[in-house]
């Protein structure tokens, strides 16, 4: 019995971690030594975001502002070992998610077995 429990706790924290990955980037803060504007945030996308804010982009990441910079990580892992020949994975931008499909019917889905990100 404890034999079922420890392999039932190893798989779910596998899957946990397989679905929870995601890339993170770095952005380190530009200062203009020659402005008399003090910095007051990030600027991403041409918006100003207030130091320790987070906030959620077009592109499917959410990010923080911080003091020495911003991080942003992508909030969707990309799916990974299912039937290539017949099944296809498309990104929906909406819900920042990937629906793997059959190629040739795209209301039946398809089973994966792992997510990367």
């Amino acid at each position: 019995m404890e034999k079922k429990f420890l392999l039932t706790l190893a798989l779910a924290f596998a899957v946990s971690v397989a679905l929870s990955s995601a890339y993170c980037y770095m952005q380190k803060l530009k200062l203009n030594l020659n402005s008399k504007i003090k910095v007051a945030g990030c600027m991403e996308d041409g918006e100003v975001h207030a130091f320790n804010t987070k906030w959620k982009t077009p592109y499917c990441e959410e990010c923080i502002c911080r003091q020495n910079g911003m991080q942003c990580c992508s909030t969707f892992g990309i799916p990974r070992g299912y039937d290539e020949e017949t099944c296809e994975a498309i990104f929906d931008k909406k819900s920042c998610t990937y629906n793997v499909v059959k190629k040739n019917d795209h209301s039946e889905t398809c089973p994966i077995t792992s997510m990367i990100g």
